[in-house]
């Protein structure tokens, strides 16, 4: 009589079991389904941390079987790539152990390439490299044996990863003096590809570091001639690739513009049609009823004011989502009759000093709840004049800096204007700002108006304007970082495609200031 084995169905297994199953192919199908759940909650961070702590994500890293541990790797990275919010936390658990298990010490080619695109989600929801790199050193600083190549090859891969994709250089200066010194180290070590990706990193460093000295110190002066000459080469092809890319970025941006104005043209070519008598329509916003709201059964002004200025953030909270709830009931407000200035003055004193991002938020969205129940735009003038710039203040602020742009481009739709209500802010206030996210942010958001209200760049910036602005575009197209270079041709391209004379008078400007950064 011969044995028989039932053969287990893992499908069929709660998600929790299969993750935990000693069996890996039962981890695999986990691995699978889990991120299936994280792409149904892409928009969803508060549901994403919910599963990355339930599930503990970062274990999956552990997994030692090798085809598990891809899949693992393949649900961590999905995670990172919907969840949008800057988390120290979440580097500390994965990074070490992703250094280690995925990129180091792997020998399947698609582990360590996965590791590396996790590595690079991990820095973009972070706001500087400083934990990444002083978690590459202390590994390095570990290691029991020096000269194990693979280890060294891993970290020297890490290295260059950050550096070639972000550009940027830690803050903390006692980071940075380790991180010269390592790759002082490494461009000395025998193996040529580890030799290689510090001289690499450090032409990158090279370009982006203000204290020159510092290079000469602890790393030039410690080369022989021919290290010296091998690093020429090496900074040389650098300058190279980052022009080349440069022009690349132009020119797509170019590219993109020109196929935006022929499908413009196309939709302008319809042959004239004899006059159609047509009634006139009314829009049925004339017709809805107006309510009063600054009386005692609905908003006290005096009351309103005094509890967003009070110190506890709960209470500003409590009485904002009050007044959002209050409202979402009115269809239109009577703004004939009635002054919001001093709502409008209260908000605006929230959004640019409150601390507690939520705060901010609430204070933006009962703003804009505001202009959608008043829609005039004749006496929404003043409002919008109150508000817009203390919200452009805090795009330096990464949780609320999607929100506050898609409403300023409501609010600018509203505003009689448009473009003309917001142009000038940008450009003599927000695009010189000392922080550099925020000249980011903004000119970003410049950048998406001007696109939507093309037709009014020739009158609002005409040529002669131009050397009131180029000065500053100039700066962020010589900026270190690729996003932040891209908004400043990106913005160039639109005023050399949309003013008229733009591209004569602009190109040989840009030129020249862009031979003198090389």
């Amino acid at each position: 009589m011969s044995d028989t084995t039932t053969e287990i169905d893992f499908n069929t297994l709660p998600l929790e079991e299969q993750l935990d199953h000693k069996v890996w192919k039962a981890r695999v199908i986990g691995y699978e389904n889990l991120t299936k759940v994280l792409t149904k909650n892409k928009n969803n961070n508060n549901e994403l941390m919910n599963i990355y702590k339930s599930y503990k994500l970062d274990s999956f890293i552990n997994d030692s079987n090798m085809v598990a541990l891809e899949k693992g790797l393949e649900a961590i990275q999905t995670f990172l790539v919907f969840y949008n919010e800057s988390d120290g936390s979440i580097c500390s658990d994965i990074l070490p152990r992703l250094i280690n298990k995925a990129i180091c010490s792997s020998p399947r080619k698609l582990t360590r390439e996965t590791g590396i695109s996790i590595l690079i989600e991990l820095v973009k929801i972070n706001s500087n490299i400083n934990d990444f790199i002083d978690i590459t050193l202390i590994n390095y600083d570990l290691l029991s044996n020096k000269k194990m190549d693979k280890i060294i090859n891993g970290i020297s891969i890490i290295l260059l990863t950050i550096f070639h994709n972000f550009q940027t250089l830690p803050t903390n200066s006692e980071t940075l003096d380790n991180l010269l010194k390592l790759l002082l180290v490494l461009s000395q070590h025998s193996n040529t590809k580890i030799r290689k990706d510090a001289f690499s990193c450090l032409a990158i460093i090279d370009s982006l570091i203000v204290d020159k000295d510092l290079m000469e110190d602890l790393v030039f002066t410690k080369w022989k001639p021919i290290q010296l000459k091998e690093f020429v080469k090496y900074k040389e092809s650098w300058i190279k690739e980052r022009d080349d890319v440069e022009k690349m970025e132009m020119n797509k941006i170019i590219k993109n513009e020109n196929e935006s104005e022929n499908e413009n043209d196309v939709d302008m070519i319809i042959e004239e049609e004899p006059e159609v008598k047509v009634e006139p329509v009314v829009d049925p916003w004339v017709n809805k009823r107006s309510t009063k709201i600054l009386n005692q059964d609905m908003l006290i002004e005096s009351q309103f004011t005094e509890e967003l200025m009070d110190s506890d953030w709960k209470i500003r909270v409590e009485r904002l989502n009050e007044t959002l709830k209050m409202i979402e009931k009115i269809r239109k407000l009577d703004y004939i009759l009635e002054d919001y200035t001093t709502i409008f003055n209260t908000l605006a004193i929230r959004i640019v000093k409150d601390t507690n991002l939520q705060v901010v938020q609430l204070s933006i969205e009962l703003g804009i709840k505001m202009f959608r129940l008043i829609r005039d735009g004749h006496y929404l003038v003043k409002y919008i004049a109150i508000i817009l710039q203390p919200m452009l203040t805090r795009l330096k602020d990464k949780k609320v800096c999607q929100f506050i742009k898609d409403t300023v481009m409501e609010i600018v739709e509203f505003h009689p204007s448009k473009l003309g209500c917001c142009l000038d802010i940008f450009l003599t206030k927000f695009l010189n700002h000392k922080v550099l996210q925020e000249r980011y942010e903004s000119l970003a958001l410049l950048n998406q108006l001007m696109m939507k209200y093309y037709k009014s760049i020739n009158s609002l910036l005409p040529i002669q304007r131009v050397d009131e602005f180029l000065p500053t575009i100039i700066k962020f197209c010589s900026e270190a970082q690729p996003n932040v270079r891209q908004e400043g041709f990106k913005f160039l391209a639109i005023i050399m495609k949309f003013v008229v004379d733009g591209e004569d008078e602009i190109m040989p400007i840009l030129e020249n200031k862009l031979d003198s950064l090389k």
